[in-house]
């Protein structure tokens, strides 16, 4: 037997015509996807398809608004601790007094514990968006208008917020100082409890301040100066005024 003669190109194109070589170019391969490339910038593209890549960022929160709101969600997940425990101690106590026993100290903590989670988780609820609001009219107006408001709403918060964080100072300030306690079987100092009140309120001082930055960038940005109208799109305010 003589050597095997290797097929020409004729016969490989009536084989596999699908794999043929075109006239002046290489040995066939895979697919290729990608089309030719031009001489200008950008002109070479790829059988994949381009993903259009947005040109518009949000601005930079400064460093005090992204630690205001780190300190925010801290806070509001110990007062979600605070609610297990209350809840912990609220089913101990009637165990206990289911088997005779006293209690003691078990309703004074859940009241403390409550009032935790009411002033200093005040703040991740205002940062969420959480406390009740009524913007029947306010959803209705322009998207600048509608910021104006909301910072209006703001200063009148914080003008009241303020003054409850002066009058809980002074009185924590007295409790601490006079050694003030509940006066109950437990007897517990009252300079903790009293402690909570003015903390909730600087907590609360801080987010309406940085939600104030939000809106005044949201009125300097582009969509703001054009005052578009409630529907475009944006997301829920966390204040409205009622």
């Amino acid at each position: 037997m003589g050597p095997a003669r290797t097929p020409g190109l004729g016969q490989v194109r009536r084989q596999h015509p699908e794999r043929a070589p075109a006239a002046g170019a290489g040995p066939a391969g895979p697919a290729d996807l990608t089309t030719p490339c031009g001489t200008g910038p950008g002109s070479c593209r790829t059988g994949t398809p381009e993903v259009p890549v947005s040109t518009t960022t949000e601005p930079r929160q400064p460093r005090l608004i992204r630690g205001i709101d780190a300190v925010t969600e801290v806070c509001g997940y110990l007062s979600g601790l605070c609610i297990a425990l209350a809840t912990v101690t609220i089913c101990y106590s009637v165990t206990i007094r289911a088997l005779g026993y006293s209690t003691v100290w078990q309703t004074e903590l859940t009241v403390y514990l409550l009032i935790f989670v009411t002033f200093v988780g005040g703040a991740y609820g205002l940062k969420h968006g959480s406390h009740v609001n009524v913007d029947l009219l306010v959803a209705r107006l322009p998207r600048r208008a509608r910021l104006v408001v909301e910072l209006i709403a703001v200063a009148l918060s914080l003008a009241l917020i303020l003054v409850v964080l002066v009058r809980g100072v002074d009185m924590w300030l007295h409790a601490t100082m006079e050694g003030w306690r509940s006066g109950s079987a437990w007897n517990p100092p009252l300079t903790v409890p009293y402690a909570v009140l003015p903390l909730g309120m600087a907590l609360l001082a801080l987010q309406y301040l940085a939600i104030a930055w939000r809106r005044i960038e949201a009125m300097r940005g582009p969509a703001g100066r054009a005052g578009r109208g409630p529907d475009d799109g944006d997301e829920g305010s966390e204040v409205a005024p009622s």
